[in-house]
């Protein structure tokens, strides 16, 4: 399933992304990132099943030259899910964010690229209880090490509130900044499988 969201301003950023000196923006500045998918082997190895993609069109007004002009992105996510014990069919679930990288002078200005972890999970998977940090590790990505940190938190699984336990990291590639995100009760650990998908992740995929 693809669908297409708009996000106009949604981000609640405060005041405008400076692009003092930068020769690219004439008028509007508008970059796309490419999905990203896990490879349907592993997908079938782990229980997986795609459930969604999705085409989210981010709009924000920057200041550039000291004239305002505007920023527009596509970014991409993803969704896969799995039944897990008795918390009904989606109980565990890994998101797909890609959104890309806007760099002027060398500085990141994609305002994504600043979310901490409780605004990047509740931006891209829901939510928005707190999140108690449980440790970190390092997982194999698309050839890069990347620190997944792991997290305790309360969500919504089958209308109802489950401690749960929140896997995530993020990194770039071809250009696009990616974020990998893994949910599951924390009566049932999926972490295994989690890092199975994450080992498995293509970028660009034709296939999201």
């Amino acid at each position: 399933m693809h669908r297409r969201r708009d996000v106009l301003g949604a981000l609640g950023l405060a005041g405008a992304v400076s692009l003092a000196g930068c020769g690219l923006l004439q008028g509007s500045f508008e970059q796309a990132a490419s999905p990203a998918s896990v490879e349907a082997s592993t997908l079938d190895e782990r229980g997986f099943e795609h459930r969604s993609t999705e085409e989210l069109k981010f709009t924000e007004t920057v200041e550039a030259v000291g004239q305002s002009r505007d920023l527009s992105l596509t970014n991409w996510l993803v969704l896969f899910g799995k039944p897990a014990g008795g918390f009904g069919p989606d109980a565990a679930q890994f998101y797909l964010f890609s959104t890309p990288s806007v760099t002027v002078a060398g500085n990141e200005i994609n305002p994504f690229n600043d979310f901490g972890a409780e605004q990047l999970l509740g931006r891209v998977a829901g939510g928005g209880a707190s999140l108690d940090k449980q440790g970190s590790r390092t997982v194999e990505a698309l050839g890069s090490e990347v620190t997944f940190e792991r997290f305790r938190t309360e969500r919504q699984i089958a209308s109802q509130s489950v401690t749960a336990t929140v896997h995530l990291g993020q990194f770039s590639n071809d250009g696009d900044l990616l974020a990998a995100i893994g949910t599951h009760p924390e009566a049932i650990d999926e972490t295994e499988s989690i890092d199975a998908l994450v080992g498995a992740i293509e970028h660009p995929s034709e296939s999201a």
